[in-house]
């Protein structure tokens, strides 16, 4: 359990070396989004296990509401 645990952290502190190397490297647009869109997609491609999209409760991810 705790081996699992120590991946974990290892993953994230990865994650995190990844995106601050993707802000220090590439140029952004002046609202902060980065300008090299298949860099992102890469980097987020491989840490996909990392992350997970939630909704707040009663949404949906076409705006329709519930019936």
């Amino acid at each position: 359990m705790l081996d699992m645990l120590a991946r974990a952290v290892l993953r994230a502190k990865e994650w995190h070396e990844a995106v601050a190397g993707l802000v220090a490297d590439f140029p952004a647009t002046p609202r902060g989004a980065p300008r090299n869109v298949l860099q992102l997609g890469a980097t987020f491609w491989h840490f996909r296990r990392e992350s997970r999209v939630t909704l707040r409760e009663g949404s949906d991810m076409c705006g329709a509401h519930a019936a």
